[in-house]
């Protein structure tokens, strides 16, 4: 089986056989091309990232894609081709709290981005367009498509932005470990996902902007309710490719924590992800 992929036109074509009928709108060939369609969107989202197979092996793991409501608003029999409308849900069901995530409250601003989200799954509903139709030779079945975009970009920020490595809970031992840098940077991989290696730093992304987030100060105080572990991270705009791409009109970001631990158990009391700095210089 043999895929032709135009991510341009947001098109896919697969080899068909001898078969000349037009596969409709809710044949299985049709929708599975849509599903691949919205897949191959968000591996062009994450291609520049370091960490690009790691973070698709994660989408695909928490990711799980269902067209509904397919309706025909057109069948030219002409050409016979089919213009369709379809509901794209894009369900990923994590234990962590999605909703929380910085990169996510950033999108969600965005009204035409966020159409739902459910109590126990963070699901994203949009309105798709596409169209099936066969080549003139009947050897190939070809589906474009069109709307798709903002699932494909929430998904992929979410992803850069580390949100589906995050761990499911607070590390509860954090204030047992005496390298206190060690426990900031454990509290920092719970609160931007993994550290990479490669450009040393955290991964974040807001919006259509990447962050570069390093650990900037930390420390341990005694207090009345117990102690305490304050950390605080910087942050510089970069590119795809990692380097800084801060002005005078692209902010630095700081984001400031708070772990406290009582009778042995550690919990994440103050986050502050995200704070307009200026630009920043590391």
């Amino acid at each position: 089986m043999r895929i032709r992929l135009a991510i341009a036109v947001a098109s896919v074509a697969i080899l068909f056989g001898c078969k000349s009928t037009t596969p409709s709108c809710s044949d299985i060939k049709s929708v599975e091309l849509v599903k691949q369609i919205l897949t191959n969107s968000i591996i062009k989202s994450i291609a520049t990232s370091s960490k690009k197979d790691s973070l698709l092996e994660q989408i695909t793991t928490a990711m799980n894609v269902s067209v509904n409501t397919i309706r025909v608003d057109e069948h030219d029999e002409n050409i016979a081709k089919y213009t369709c409308k379809a509901d794209l849900e894009v369900k990923l069901t994590l234990s962590n709290k999605i909703i929380d995530e910085p990169a996510y409250k950033a999108l969600a601003e965005k009204a035409q981005y966020v159409r739902s989200v459910e109590s126990t799954d963070f699901t994203l509903k949009d309105t798709i367009e596409y169209t099936s139709q066969l080549t003139e030779d009947g050897k190939e079945h070809l589906v474009s498509m069109s709307g798709h975009h903002p699932t494909a970009d929430i998904v992929s920020t979410l992803a850069i932005s580390g949100a589906f490595r995050r761990p499911a809970t607070f590390p509860q031992n954090l204030l047992a470990n005496t390298d206190i840098q060690a426990a900031a940077s454990t509290l920092l991989d719970s609160v931007y996902g993994y550290y990479d290696e490669q450009k040393k730093c955290w991964n974040n992304k807001v919006e259509e902007q990447a962050y570069c987030m390093k650990l900037s100060r930390f420390d341990v105080v005694n207090t009345k309710t117990g102690k305490r572990l304050y950390v605080m991270a910087a942050g510089e705009a970069v590119d795809a490719n990692g380097k800084s791409n801060g002005s005078h009109t692209t902010a630095g970001v700081v984001g400031a924590f708070i772990a406290e631990e009582k009778e042995g158990l550690s919990t994440l009391v103050t986050r502050t992800h995200f704070i307009n700095t200026g630009l920043l210089e590391f």
